[in-house]
């Protein structure tokens, strides 16, 4: 071998350790798929793979290796696949669809990305068919979350459903801007009885800076908050937020506010699964066909958030041992979410003594240094 090709060998090496260092340095701010930068400002740590929203990437990426990390390399990990597919579901359904379906699908021509097929500019009451229609399709493949790429693609199998499920699917988890993970088992809250337990690092970014500037200055206590099937899909992508007028479902005995409770067993009376409590004991032997049922196809469902609250007395007010009310949604955060897929456990838990706070705090801060 000459002197020239060794040279030549060991300069493409170079090259390539270097540009291979650069690109681990940088997973979190370049698509893995394209290399396009995809800056994600609201992680500075983790250097976790990262997709851009293009719809390509989205749909390789969907097929990839990288849709099996347990914990997610993207806000829109293939994990939380089915749980935004049923909280979307529920919103579509709902006599209050046209309140609570916020935001609002926005469908893109796959074949022409410039084009839309459906958004809110267009005739409300057909937009309603198309989408129920799309949900309906989509809900019978069972599960995403267990899909396996093997002979067909994600995006084949879903628009094998539907011609535009995958568009749908697409605008679903690639709008999702909560960044949120499925807690793995070893650091699952024991006494919450739900293998589905979700940690949610942060909402919105400038929030996030906000409230963690003001829990340093005032300190933080924590409550749960419960509501209808109906409300999670806005709720989990806009916050929490004072209802009025059609947007409030159980009623404001104290006036308007956000409801919350240190109490599980008071905030899980709010879910109101299809308009009625649905609760099961953890001992009780429910109809087994309903543990049978895939994912997707489970429909007595409910969740229950737990929340952080900036810990003064201008922020919230106790109305009741059980019930307190927020008025300011910057000053309240959703930390983890509790789906339960075949109604809600009861639950004696309470997070209002200093005991429990202290160690959902220590959770918190596990979960941060673990999670993407």
């Amino acid at each position: 071998m000459s002197f020239i090709s060794v040279v030549t060998i060991t300069n493409e090496a170079l090259i390539f350790c270097t540009y291979f260092e650069y690109r681990m340095k940088n997973l979190n701010s370049l698509c893995v798929m394209c290399g396009k930068r995809t800056f994600d400002p609201t992680d500075k740590k983790a250097s976790k793979p990262t997709i851009c929203d293009d719809y390509e990437c989205f749909s390789n990426a969907m097929d990839s290796k990288f849709r099996n990390d347990p914990l997610p390399p993207s806000i829109f990990s293939i994990e939380i696949a089915d749980f935004l597919l049923l909280l979307v579901y529920a919103a579509i359904h709902s006599h209050r669809h046209a309140l609570i379906l916020d935001p609002y699908p926005k469908l893109i021509n796959p074949y022409n990305t410039s084009t839309t097929l459906l958004d809110q500019n267009g005739n409300k009451e057909n937009n309603l068919e198309i989408l129920k229609t799309i949900i309906n399709d989509i809900m019978t493949m069972g599960s995403i979350t267990q899909y396996e790429a093997a002979k067909i693609s994600l995006r084949s199998m879903i628009e094998l459903k539907h011609p535009w499920g995958f568009s749908f699917f697409h605008w679903l988890m690639g709008t999702n801007r909560y960044h949120f993970s499925l807690i793995p088992e070893n650091y699952r809250i024991k006494t919450v009885d739900t293998q589905y337990q979700y940690f949610i690092k942060h909402e919105d970014i400038d929030k996030h800076v906000n409230f963690k500037k003001l829990r340093t200055e005032k300190g933080s206590i924590f409550a749960f908050h419960g509501s209808p099937q109906e409300n999670w899909h806005s709720i989990l992508r806009s916050g929490l937020q004072i209802g009025k007028g059609g947007y409030l479902i159980n009623g404001a005995a104290y006036g308007a506010g956000i409801y919350v409770s240190p109490s599980f067993e008071f905030s899980s009376s709010y879910t109101r699964c299809h308009g009625w409590n649905f609760h099961r004991d953890s001992y009780t032997n429910y109809n087994q066909s309903n543990t049978e049922k895939s994912p997707l196809e489970k429909r007595n469902w409910g969740c229950i958030a737990l929340c952080e609250i900036i810990n003064s007395p201008d922020v919230y007010k106790k109305h009741s041992k059980d019930i307190w009310t927020i008025q300011d949604p910057n000053l309240i955060c959703t930390r983890f979410i509790f789906f339960f897929s075949s109604g809600i456990t009861h639950n004696s838990l309470h997070v209002d003594s200093e005991s429990e706070a202290s160690s959902i705090r220590e959770l918190i801060h596990t979960l941060n240094n673990i999670a993407c």
